[in-house]
């Protein structure tokens, strides 16, 4: 009886050290770093870096870095009376070019504008569109442009949704960036301003 008592009592004690042993050499993430998270799921730092552990790090400030991006990514851009009135001919950047082969897929978009009394006049249909192409030439993110008078309407909040576009067989979103633009003509004279949240992919 004696002999199993010792016995047992040997191998809890060699289990105790292996577990303490264990427990002091494992990594332990302190604030602001990584540390260790499930395979292929992301994790967001301090930093807003994403962190794919099936594929490493990422993107970092919008710009991939390797691997993809697992999930939806959100982002918020205020547009200036000034950035609306001016993007026809310079179309505003909303999320920067992602890398070479690597392409942007936007799930969904709102845009909210806050008009005044000092109305804008003039323009075309509003247009987010992959590159920067002038008078919102270039290839449309959404399933539809936005109406001139969702610019040019009476004071108050407005708010337009959109869903992203059906793309296919298309070079045209590789590395390209997305960015607001306007057709026709440039909007002018008004005061009023403009906030783009944007729900999308990397991959």
């Amino acid at each position: 009886m004696k002999k199993h008592t010792v016995k047992y009592a040997l191998v809890t004690l060699f289990a105790l050290a292996v577990l303490t042993a264990t427990t002091i050499f494992l990594p332990r993430p302190v604030h602001g770093q990584a540390g260790v998270g499930p395979q292929g799921k992301n994790y967001q730092d301090f930093r807003q870096s994403y962190v794919d552990f099936g594929n490493g790090l990422v993107i970092n400030n919008g710009v991939v870095l390797g691997g993809n991006v697992i999930g939806q990514l959100h982002t918020t851009v205020s547009l200036t009376a000034a950035q609306i009135i001016g993007m026809s001919a310079a179309p505003v950047q909303l999320i920067a070019a992602p890398g070479t082969g690597h392409s942007l897929t936007v799930d969904r978009v709102v845009f909210a504008i806050t008009r005044t009394a000092t109305a804008f006049t003039g323009g075309g249909v509003v247009i987010l569109q992959y590159g920067n192409t002038v008078t919102g030439g270039g290839t449309q993110a959404l399933d539809s442009t936005l109406a001139a008078t969702v610019i040019t309407g009476g004071a108050g909040l407005s708010n337009s949704m959109r869903n992203g576009a059906v793309i296919s067989d298309s070079s045209a979103t590789d590395n390209a960036g997305l960015f607001i633009s306007n057709q026709t003509a440039a909007f002018a004279a008004g005061t009023g301003t403009a906030v783009v949240d944007i729900w999308y992919e990397l991959n």
